[in-house]
């Protein structure tokens, strides 16, 4: 079983070669016009907004079961608002060491981003839940009050154990009813659950992506003498986090990286990462709320999704 004590010790401990390498960029290789850039080097912003993420993640992790809803929808909203922080700017830092074509207009960041292929234009916290629906429409989690994150046993499809997770209140429309009132709407008689495996685990796999695809950024540009395959420890050891968070948020579930990250022929998309889960053999915890995942949140043949383009 996990380890309750094992901490994410690369918030104090950025990846020492990416963040050093970044740190040599001098500013006429600076290239993006983002403003934050005036008022910091690239990578102490990349060093902050890191450390943030990786404490709200921290801090979700360290929950213990039967916490206080109040508190764990806090913890939840305060770690997607952290990662979007995180991927905003890291979308930003790998412009920056991107020179432009003389022929072709430099453009905001986020439209470069979406012109080359590097992201869709959604945030991170719909980029993370799109694939299972767990968010009509385009709206962000950050946006519900801390009552619509709601605590719950998840029960996978043709199967007999649950996972622990929770499922989103949507606030209605003309904000006139109450938000635990206001459910994402039912799909096949069923509300729709997101487990803490899929959430935590997803979001390592989008670091670990973003931070290799700036070291291959920078050792293209010759900033870099560390390849991607040669830097096995790009960020965070996932499979060490898998151990220390299972016993707390899903004690049935054990997570196997079954996947590699690699990049497509068109540089734009990664190949997917999977994770596959193992039903473990006893059950030390219980909540009140069991719902039964519908087919948008199902992870087919136990295979948890990432994002696809």
């Amino acid at each position: 079983m996990g380890n309750k004590n094992i901490s994410l010790n690369s918030k104090n401990n950025f990846n020492l070669d990416l963040y050093t390498n970044l740190s040599c960029l001098p500013p006429e290789k600076i290239y993006s016009d983002a403003h934050c850039f005036q008022l910091s080097h690239p990578a102490d912003i990349l060093n902050s907004v890191f450390k943030r993420v990786i404490s709200a993640l921290e801090e979700l992790i360290l929950l213990k079961n039967g916490e206080q809803k109040l508190k764990l929808g806090t913890s939840i909203r305060n770690f997607l608002d952290a990662a979007d922080n995180f991927y905003d700017n890291m979308f930003n830092i790998i412009l920056s060491t991107k020179k432009p074509t003389v022929d072709k207009e430099f453009r905001t960041s986020r439209e470069a981003i979406l012109g080359h292929g590097y992201h869709d234009g959604i945030t991170f916290s719909q980029h993370t839940l799109k694939e299972s629906s767990f968010i009509s429409d385009r709206n962000n989690a950050s946006k519900h009050d801390n009552i619509s994150f709601n605590p719950c046993e998840i029960r996978y499809p043709q199967s007999t154990y649950h996972v622990h997770g929770f499922f989103i209140g949507v606030l209605s429309k003309d904000d006139m009813m109450e938000p635990h009132k206001a459910f994402h709407p039912l799909y096949k008689g069923l509300y729709t659950g997101i487990s803490y495996n899929f959430l935590i685990i997803k979001t390592i796999s989008l670091l670990y992506f973003y931070c290799k695809k700036l070291n291959k950024v920078l050792f293209n540009n010759k900033l870099s003498q560390t390849t991607c395959e040669q830097n096995n420890n790009i960020i965070l050891p996932a499979k060490i986090v898998c151990l220390s968070v299972q016993e707390i948020f899903f004690p049935d579930e054990y997570t196997k990286i079954c996947g590699k990250f690699e990049f497509t022929k068109r540089g734009s998309l990664v190949i997917d990462p999977t994770y596959k889960t193992e039903k473990c053999e006893h059950t030390s915890w219980h909540l009140s709320n069991l719902i039964t995942v519908n087919d948008r949140t199902r992870h087919g043949n136990s295979i948890i999704p990432y994002f696809r383009g």
